[in-house]
């Protein structure tokens, strides 16, 4: 069992860089956790931004254990659903999706995000930093998608509750275990999956790919259809 200790913050830029900075300033050998009333900087995968206003929940966990750097991709499909497991148990009348890699999705509307960072040591990721943000009582316009909140849908739920449920959830869960029993979380991630059947874009670093997703190898990447073959992307 990983116990978490908890940091509570009026205002912070972003959760993923702060919980780092109290990690490695403290000095701290132990998990721990983050939550903010108010995050001025919310960082997305890559250059994206997250933004988010008072009310809805920012937060952040720091894993500390050790993980082999080849299951990170393992690890990014089981932190999905853990995270989708903690929101049906919070809110078990709402219907929550994953969009790939790291978008929560309602009735085909974004809702919230996560975003997965490490750090690596001797080819060892020696912790991993989970970002979690969801839109409660506001989101944001004038996107090239449709987004949603919470306020919406149902009864709203304080950001502090929603949080406590994800530190007791990873408390009780453990990743580790997870991994050794992969093929159980590839099968629930693709339950949670949004756009089972359908054509979309798929980014890595190095391309974009168009097509249907098929499968999740045994090493955690998404196989893709696309028109002339079955590629991997490797993500």
């Amino acid at each position: 069992m990983t116990k978490i200790r908890n940091f509570f913050l009026e205002q912070t830029k972003s959760t993923n860089s702060k919980i780092k900075e109290i990690f490695e300033n403290e000095e701290l050998n132990e998990s721990i956790g983050l939550l903010t009333k108010i995050q001025s900087e919310g960082r997305g995968r890559g250059v994206n931004k997250w933004k988010s206003s008072e009310g809805d929940l920012m937060c952040s966990l720091l894993i500390y254990q050790n993980f082999n750097v080849a299951d990170f991709s393992k690890l990014n499909i089981i932190i999905s659903v853990f995270i989708i497991n903690t929101l049906r148990l919070v809110f078990n009348n709402l219907e929550f999706k994953i969009k790939w890699p790291n978008d929560i999705f309602i009735d085909e509307k974004k809702i919230g995000g996560i975003l997965i960072e490490n750090s690596i040591k001797k080819n060892l990721i020696e912790y991993i930093i989970i970002g979690l943000g969801l839109n409660i009582v506001s989101n944001p316009k004038n996107l090239d998608y449709s987004t949603t909140k919470i306020s919406n849908l149902t009864e709203i739920i304080k950001p502090i509750k929603i949080y406590a449920a994800l530190t007791d959830y990873f408390e009780k869960n453990s990743l580790k275990d997870a991994i050794s029993n992969f093929d159980y979380f590839k099968k629930e991630w693709l339950k949670f999956y949004k756009d089972i059947g359908k054509i979309r874009k798929f980014n890595s670093k190095n391309k974009s790919i168009l097509g249907k997703l098929h499968s999740i190898s045994s090493d955690g990447k998404i196989k893709i259809i696309t028109q002339c073959d079955t590629e991997i992307l490797n993500f």
